[in-house]
């Protein structure tokens, strides 16, 4: 689940969080219901908790989860409207590779912007 939806924090407890946490669907307004996702699969080496985590806050070349790929390289989504839509990742940074044994922790990687990261940050919420 998109874990800027209705999320344990409140945004007011950190002054330089620019971005909303989503409590209701009145909330979703850029992006709007059809552009902001609710379910995702995860890759089963990065499943740690209940959310999908999606790193607003440091940059677009950084992960906090790792999306799945079941799908030929494609992760399917299920957004607030209720379509489903399939994003195919671009970049071999969003899929490293598969852990043997136990969770894979994301490392934050300096680099050019990882175009599906920019991609994950458009719809998942928007600032506050």
């Amino acid at each position: 689940m998109n874990n800027m939806l209705n999320c344990f924090f409140d945004p007011g407890q950190y002054a330089a969080q620019p971005f909303k946490v989503i409590r209701s669907t009145r909330d979703m307004v850029d992006p709007p219901p059809c552009g902001t996702f609710i379910v995702t699969e995860e890759r089963q080496d990065s499943i740690d908790d209940g959310v999908f985590g999606v790193d607003m806050w440091n940059g677009p070349a950084s992960l906090t989860a790792i999306p799945g790929e079941y799908h030929n390289f494609c992760g399917n989504f299920v957004f607030a409207d209720a379509h489903v839509e399939t994003h195919r990742w671009r970049d071999p940074r969003t899929e490293p590779p598969l852990a043997q044994v136990g969770y894979v922790a994301i490392p934050f990687r300096p680099g050019p912007p990882n175009p599906d990261v920019v991609w994950l940050q458009a719809h998942t919420t928007g600032h506050r």
